[in-house]
């Protein structure tokens, strides 16, 4: 096989044929890389709170918690809450969209025992409500209340002897009929042998409730 170098031990004129090809070669091998699409961005959520202004409600509602069986424990007649709504927009996963300063009421127990519902006062801490989801469809935004002065009770029911403390529940808010609606709680703590124990803490308990908010707020999430 001839050599590709000569004596004299310049380069042949075959070996400077292909060096002189290789920037040609590498550059080629580039272009692939230069065309290749850009990652994809992750889609960013956001919500819209729209108010006239940070709008303050009151509102009352006949509430009631049942358990998850559908034994009535309490019922509580024209229950009040009152807060307010930020004016919102938020890139935030989940952000607080309804700030509640207190939720009281009188009640009856089962028994028909005079009981109380309270919760967001100053010794209980701001029951903030935060979003979870939205429905397009529906218009409807799912909701989270919680306390969040990290106090383990956002609500309470109570008789002299029996009480039902709540460090959670769930809500839903619909636009189009203003209304900021209670559908489930988790106990906290509960007296001991309240309900003849039936009632223990991690339950679930159905708590309802239909609190309209005027003036009118709307709730929206877009996706892009």
């Amino acid at each position: 096989m001839p050599s590709t170098f000569s004596r004299s031990g310049a380069t042949s004129p075959r070996r400077s044929r292909a060096l002189r090809a290789l920037p040609a070669v590498v550059s080629a091998a580039a272009v692939p890389l230069a065309l290749a699409a850009p990652a994809a961005h992750a889609a960013t959520s956001t919500w819209r709170v729209t108010t006239t202004a940070d709008t303050a409600f009151k509102s009352t509602a006949d509430v009631t918690l049942r358990t998850a069986a559908g034994k009535t424990l309490f019922t509580c007649a024209g229950a009040g809450q009152y807060g307010h709504v930020p004016k919102l927009t938020s890139t935030a996963a989940t952000p607080v969209v309804v700030k509640t300063g207190s939720v009281f009421g009188t009640c009856a127990d089962s028994q028909g025992t005079r009981s109380t519902f309270f919760g967001g006062t100053p010794a209980f801490g701001t029951i903030d409500y935060t979003a979870t989801g939205y429905n397009a469809t529906t218009g409807t935004t799912a909701l989270t209340a919680a306390n969040t002065d990290g106090i383990p009770i956002t609500v309470a029911f109570s008789t002299p002897d029996c009480a039902i403390y709540l460090n959670k529940f769930a809500a839903t808010y619909t636009n189009s009929t203003h209304t900021l609606k209670l559908t489930s709680g988790t106990v906290s703590n509960v007296t001991a042998g309240c309900f003849g124990g039936t009632v223990k803490t991690g339950d679930t308990l159905a708590l309802t409730g239909d609190f309209k908010l005027d003036p009118a707020v709307t709730i929206t999430r877009t996706t892009a």
